[in-house]
């Protein structure tokens, strides 16, 4: 079933729930806030957004001491540009979400590391 974005109202949102479908393209993206499928279909841009202000809050919790563990709930979905990383001059730049997905610091002195660069060699 096809309706329009309830965030921009411009975008077309092919919404297979609606249509019948046990689930949706939206369920593959990191299940971290409540979603009622009947009044808050999302376009992938909007989702994306929204998802990706959340999924950095939970990363500046995490470094604050708020531990969640919620991003074990999503560790086995796919990079999802906005919301795993951002591209910058070409690179891959991976942000807190990615990293609490991981699990650890990798020890590389990353712009968005949530665990205060535990692993850096000093």
């Amino acid at each position: 079933m096809s309706v329009k974005c309830v965030s921009c109202e411009s975008s077309i949102v092919e919404c297979d729930v609606e249509a019948g479908a046990s689930s949706c393209w939206c369920m593959s993206y990191p299940q971290v806030m409540e979603l009622d499928v009947e009044t808050s279909c999302l376009c992938a841009s909007c989702l994306t957004k929204k998802i990706g202000t959340k999924t950095k809050q939970i990363a500046v919790d995490y470094k604050h001491g708020v531990d969640e563990n919620i991003a074990l709930k999503s560790a086995h979905l796919k990079a999802i540009e906005g919301i795993d990383y951002y591209m910058e001059n070409g690179f891959f730049v991976m942000k807190g979400w990615s990293h609490l997905k991981r699990g650890n610091c990798c020890g590389n002195k990353c712009r968005h590391c949530p665990y205060d660069y535990i692993n850096v060699a000093r």
